[in-house]
């Protein structure tokens, strides 16, 4: 069985001469490429990654250091040492689950004294390993026997510790689980959004049907002279058919084209590349086909049913109908296209309704004027308090403080048993995090029970603990303060205090317990300055690093930011759905006031006489609109319980979210009703202000 070891790391700054570039790449082993179909460019397949101190660059990478020459068996240096360049892989495709600019042996990563007890490290959670099973090979039965395996050459395996095998090509629309490789998409926004798309086409589809049928008498003629000449019936049904398959078939060359002239703002506004890549995408065009074909034939088959369907004595003696004849559909129709934009008029107002909770929540630290950096440079790790001391002169910073992963999305946890308040062993779930002395002031989070970690307490940086609310309310703890757990093998570890419940992941999911242990030297550094003049201040923090680090460059971000861009997704999903309700909204307008004008011109005389006998503008209006509030009215009765259903499924992703008020539901009913009554009311005030006369004479 092939399988491949895999470790990610953050960035790392590779040099050659005065050439610096920073680069994200994999910790592995050799037998990656034999795993994975990344082509290797240049060097040997079997015997690449086999001395510690080699590295595999991608084209991309390469071209930056070396140019045209030829790179195999130069060096690069980094903060690991000196790397001897053995292969050259092909760029990433950006659609790829794995991306990478560099790969290094997965044990170089260790320091030779540790690099036997790191390798046998079950319960680390960084690392993954990828398996090509054998044909035949049942997953399930793999898994099993894999967590045996796991129980015999470890005795004390937790038996709720386990690993799961997760096929790859599900990884992408299915895996949300902590310290993904990359951001992963949802099936279910695939799935909502391809709703939406057969949504619209369905309004576009009744607005077909329905004008089709509305102007059915402008052709009645034309069909029964046909039927009178010789034409049968099936004739002029397929004759039908083939001009909405016609007109459907240009509809689509102009989609095509409008697609192409939008891609490139749809790709900026997504941060992906996207192409239409209907050459050689047999699938893609088969599938284009097949809805040309759907589409044309569904809004052909009605309209060219009701239309070969004209008695020709009835229509030539004038005798259509005394009744509009499809009325009754036309009217369904149209209570269907305003309950599908009642639907996404409510799907907006709740996304934006839920981000701008998100956004206000007290969310249990400030999380505002925080500049965070990180400690890579050995200069600035090798003076820290010092580096500290040189911040704190400027009045413009306000404190400085460190912690091992930023508490805006902490990833690292365990599980372990803990004595419960009446002393039995209680396996939890928690996370955790390292941070230095002064974290919990800078960040403002409030301590409930104990205290802060302190300098003039000697053992703190050994055996001190803090953890959350959450933590003693899941082991029942009445007094935690002095309670001794077992950390990660240390079983001296005590609680010197109790922090209030705060939000280190997204919304998505419930606070967990979370164990912080204080360790002043960590990889983020965080500054928190005054908002007066930030610009003076940022400047002031590059000169001072620029004092202190011996190789990196310094490099910042605002804490607020990268809070912001784990809830950019739903922002993008929010937006989408805004213009995906607008397009709905406008192709919906069109069918209406095309309904209306035919309206209007078949009661064109029936509004002089009105007028001639007393009634007024208003009055003529609202005889025109009274049919169309109340389809309005229904389709919000029908459209209501619907959007309920769906966005209260949405609401249940996230564990903290807005309660479904009925405000949401009547805005979005007044603003369909309000959008019919403006595209009306084009029509009927030019009719009921027209000269009665004029109309009279209307033929």
């Amino acid at each position: 069985m092939l399988r491949a070891s895999l470790a990610r790391t953050r960035r790392v700054l590779l040099s050659r001469e005065e050439k610096n570039f920073y680069a994200r790449g994999l910790f592995t082993d050799e037998q990656f490429l034999k795993v994975f179909s990344f082509k290797l460019l240049a060097g040997e397949t079997k015997r690449a990654l086999e001395n510690l101190d080699s590295i595999i660059l991608s084209q991309q990478l390469a071209l930056k250091f070396f140019g045209h020459e030829d790179p195999i068996g130069k060096t690069l240096n980094c903060s690991l040492g000196d790397l001897e360049v053995v292969g050259i892989v092909e760029n990433v495709p950006e659609n790829s689950h794995l991306q990478f600019d560099w790969l290094i042996p997965f044990a170089k990563q260790f320091p030779p004294e540790n690099r036997a007890k790191k390798a046998n490290q079950w319960w680390n959670n960084v690392y993954y390993t990828y398996s090509v099973l054998k044909p035949g090979t049942d997953p399930l039965e793999f898994g099993t026997r894999l967590n045996l395996f796991l129980q015999k050459i470890e005795p004390e395996w937790k038996t709720k510790r386990r690993y799961y095998l997760q096929a790859l090509e599900s990884i992408h629309l299915k895996s949300h689980g902590n310290m993904e490789f990359s951001v992963n998409n949802d099936i279910k926004i695939i799935g909502l959004f391809i709703t939406i798309a057969v949504f619209i086409l369905m309004i576009a589809f009744i607005n077909s049907i329905n004008l089709a049928t509305a102007h059915a008498s402008k052709r009645a003629k034309e069909i029964s002279i046909r039927k009178v000449v010789g034409s049968k019936k099936r004739q002029i049904f397929w004759q039908f058919c083939c001009e909405f398959v016609f007109m459907s078939l240009i509809a689509l060359m102009l989609a095509l084209l409008l697609a192409r002239i939008v891609l490139p703002w749809f790709n900026q506004f997504v941060g992906r590349q996207i192409d239409l890549g209907l050459k050689g995408n047999w699938l893609l065009f088969l599938g284009l086909v097949a809805v040309l074909g759907f589409s044309g034939w569904l809004s052909a088959i009605y309209p060219a049913l009701f239309l070969s369907s004209f008695q020709p004595v009835k229509v030539l003696k004038g005798k259509i109908d005394s009744k509009e004849k499809g009325g009754g559909l036309r009217n369904s129709l149209v209570v269907f296209q305003f309950s599908i934009t009642i639907i996404l008029i409510i799907s907006s107002l709740v996304i934006f309704s839920q981000i701008r909770f998100i956004k206000n929540k007290n969310i249990g630290y400030n999380r505002e004027q925080i500049v965070v950096s990180r400690l890579t440079d050995p200069g600035i790790r090798k003076n820290l308090p010092a580096y500290k001391t040189a911040l704190l002169k400027d009045p413009g910073v306000m404190g400085v403080a460190t912690s091992s992963e930023l508490p805006t999305y902490i990833v690292s946890g365990d599980a372990d048993n803990f004595r419960s308040e009446e002393g039995e062993e209680t396996e939890i779930y928690f996370h955790w995090i390292e941070v230095d002395y002064n974290f919990f002031d800078v960040f403002q989070i409030e301590v409930l029970q104990g205290r802060s970690f302190s300098e003039q307490y000697a053992t703190d940086k050994e055996e001190a603990v803090i953890v959350n609310e959450a933590f003693v309310d899941s082991l029942g703890w009445k007094d935690p303060i002095g309670k001794r757990i077992n950390l990660r093998g240390n079983e001296g570890s005590v609680v010197v205090g109790v922090v209030k419940d705060f939000h280190y992941q997204p919304f998505h999911l419930e606070i967990k317990p979370i164990i912080m242990s204080c360790n002043p030297e960590n990889y983020y550094f965080y500054a928190r300055i005054r908002p007066d003049n930030i610009p003076a201040t940022l400047n002031f923090l590059k000169r001072v690093y620029d004092r202190f680090k011996l190789r990196y460059p310094f490099e910042y971000l605002f804490l607020d930011d990268e809070f912001n861009k784990l809830y950019k997704s739903d922002q993008k999903l929010g937006q989408m759905i805004v213009y995906f309700s607008g397009l709905a909204v406008f192709i919906a307008c069109l069918g209406i006031f095309g309904l209306t004008a035919n309206t209007v011109q078949k009661k064109t005389k029936e509004i002089g006489i009105r007028k001639i006998l007393g009634a007024s503008v208003p009055g003529i209006v609202t005889f025109l609109s009274k049919r169309l509030i109340k389809w309005v009215l229904f389709a919000n009765m029908i459209s209501w319980p619907l959007a309920y259903f769906v966005m209260h499924k949405w609401l249940e992703n996230y564990a903290y979210r807005i309660d479904l008020s009925i405000w949401i539901f009547m805005l979005s009913g007044f603003a369909a009703l309000a959008i019919a009554l403006f595209t009306v009311s084009f029509q009927a005030v030019k009719a009921a202000a027209a000269n009665p006369v004029d109309s009279l004479r209307y033929e």
